[in-house]
């Protein structure tokens, strides 16, 4: 009997973190400041996880203060241009006021680095990624949370 409770509980456990992270995401989308990012699509197919849209932001190349590392954590602040943002610049510390995105530097050449904002991926259907893709350029809109980590809420054709 006792394993049978221990068994229930540790099912419950789990099923309460999953919730929980779900709870979380969520959240973070309804709650977040939204921005639009434009990008420009590659669809790859992976036999694992399906349809996915590989996204190349404007944004993913800044200038960096010298001296910077790969797996350095840089925040980009935003400014609407458009009517979409973009940013040119990623500091060691996040701004004090205004919109900013929280990214890793994956690597650096000279005062310029590849930036890693956890939002390249967008998984689709087959459909939706095959039309994202031919679509050319993208807009995607962002949830940011108060730390500047992004989710994806919409991934649209610019029009």
């Amino acid at each position: 009997m006792t394993r049978r409770i221990a068994f229930a509980v540790v099912i419950a456990a789990q099923a309460l973190f999953l919730l929980a992270m779900i709870g979380f995401n969520e959240r973070a989308l309804a709650t977040g400041d939204k921005v639009m990012l434009r990008t420009v699509p590659v669809d790859p197919v992976d036999f694992f996880r399906g349809n996915y849209v590989v996204l190349r932001y404007e944004i993913s190349n800044v200038n960096v203060p010298e001296g910077t590392q790969p797996g350095e954590v840089v925040y980009v602040p935003l400014h609407a241009e458009d009517g979409r943002w973009t940013g040119g610049f990623g500091y060691p510390t996040p701004p004090s006021d205004g919109e900013f995105i929280r990214g890793t530097v994956r690597s650096t050449y000279g005062a310029s680095a590849d930036v890693e904002y956890g939002i390249e991926t967008y998984y689709a259907d087959q459909e939706e990624a095959y039309d994202l893709q031919s679509a050319g350029r993208l807009d995607v809109t962002v949830a940011l949370d108060g730390d500047g980590r992004a989710r994806i809420s919409r991934v649209e054709p610019v029009r």
